[in-house]
């Protein structure tokens, strides 16, 4: 996260200007009051990141005001602007803030630092929801078919918020993979962000009668042109403070957008196939990774439709790229065709297929939850599909 979002509150016009200065290369300013009635109800709207509140002596409102923001917003960042006396620290850890600034001077260096490791720590807590994305460079790989499949079989697993995110922005066709036509874009998504909260979420997003959520690009083209990488980027955030899980289809390409998503994401499914130029496409990807110090540790090798009778083994592929394969998805030509040409996933059109289980054993590995769990049709089955 770059900046958050902030609203000061201060009897001073002055600690306003000095604070929204200071604060500036971390904290973009969304309002200023000095009247707790108009404060909050700028925050009921902008929905901040951060509040901070000046503390002046004699004022008994701010402890109330403080923990009432606590109750109501759990996740918001609560800060003090005033001397740091004991009196002021105990009520204010009382109240539930996270820290005490010292009032705006000279010395500015320790308010920005202090503020500066607050947004860290928030980067880092503000959703635990995981976001998977599914990549390749090289179209044709299967992307969709697996996004869509992960997706269902992570829902089917854990029961948990799941969300099918469709990012190929200029030809979105997720939708059509799974029979739906939701009216509610990326785009509608992007123009909401800044008045985005849990039940907007939930009401504005198309739900598929498996269970698991659904968001896709808009029909008309041009709407992908108004959209850029901080945008994808705070998109991303929302979906894991609400989602459990959120499965990215990723477009064939390292655009602004694309970029942005995979270096939010907490596992990255880098699919291929059996063959030498689409290896090379692999290792030029894992090579860009490497440049741009996206860590390896989040990297996941999947080779899809896998024949066991290639010339090219699961090992000769680690060993041209000197990375493991972590799972390998049955070759089923005609499985995947009747779901896509029925508009069903593949375990509502063919549960019992290799390729189906192979899905939800890679399901079941994602999600850290055992075979046991994976509702397939035997636990030896399941335990094949994972370890091949």
């Amino acid at each position: 996260m770059d900046k958050i979002k902030g609203v000061i509150i201060a009897s001073d016009q002055r600690v306003h200007r000095s604070l929204a200065g200071i604060l500036k290369p971390v904290v973009e300013v969304a309002g200023k009051s000095s009247d707790y009635a108009e404060a909050y109800r700028a925050i009921k709207q902008t929905q901040p990141h951060a509040v901070f509140i000046e503390a002046e002596s004699g004022d008994v409102m701010w402890p109330e005001f403080v923990a009432k923001l606590r109750r109501q917003m759990p996740g918001i960042m609560l800060f003090l602007v005033g001397d740091k006396d004991p009196d002021l620290i105990l009520k204010g850890m009382r109240s539930g803030i996270n820290d005490i600034l010292p009032y705006p001077s000279s010395e500015n260096k320790e308010l920005l630092s202090i503020v500066r490791d607050a947004v860290k720590r928030f980067s880092k807590e503000e959703g635990k929801g995981e976001i998977l994305g599914v990549f390749s460079l090289k179209g044709g790989q299967g992307i969709t078919s697996i996004a869509t499949n992960l997706a269902d079989h992570i829902h089917r697993l854990t029961g948990d918020k799941t969300l099918l995110l469709d990012l190929n922005l200029y030809m979105s066709d997720v939708a059509m993979f799974v029979n739906l036509a939701p009216e509610y874009t990326v785009f509608d998504m992007v123009n909401d962000l800044d008045r985005m909260d849990e039940d907007l979420l939930f009401s504005s997003l198309a739900r598929h009668k498996r269970g698991f959520y659904l968001l896709c690009g808009s029909e008309k083209i041009g709407d992908a042109e108004d959209i850029e990488g901080a945008d994808i980027a705070r998109m991303l955030g929302v979906f894991k403070r609400y989602m459990d899980y959120t499965v990215i289809d990723l477009p064939h390409d390292l655009s602004e957008t694309t970029l942005s998503a995979i270096e939010s994401v907490d596992m990255l499914l880098l699919v291929a196939q059996q063959s030498l130029p689409v290896l090379r496409s692999l290792q030029r990807t894992l090579e860009l990774f490497d440049e741009i110090r996206f860590g390896r540790e989040k990297v996941r090798i999947v080779l899809n439709r896998y024949l066991g009778g290639s010339d090219i083994r699961a090992y000769d592929v680690s060993r041209i790229l000197d990375f493991p394969v972590s799972y390998k998805i049955t070759n089923d030509y005609r499985a995947i065709c009747n779901a896509i040409n029925n508009g069903k996933t593949l375990d509502m059109a063919k549960r019992n297929t290799k390729i189906n289980m192979d899905m939800g054993a890679v399901a079941a590995s994602v999600t850290r939850i055992g075979p046991s769990r994976a509702g397939t049709q035997g636990l030896k089955r399941v335990i094949k599909g994972i370890f091949g």
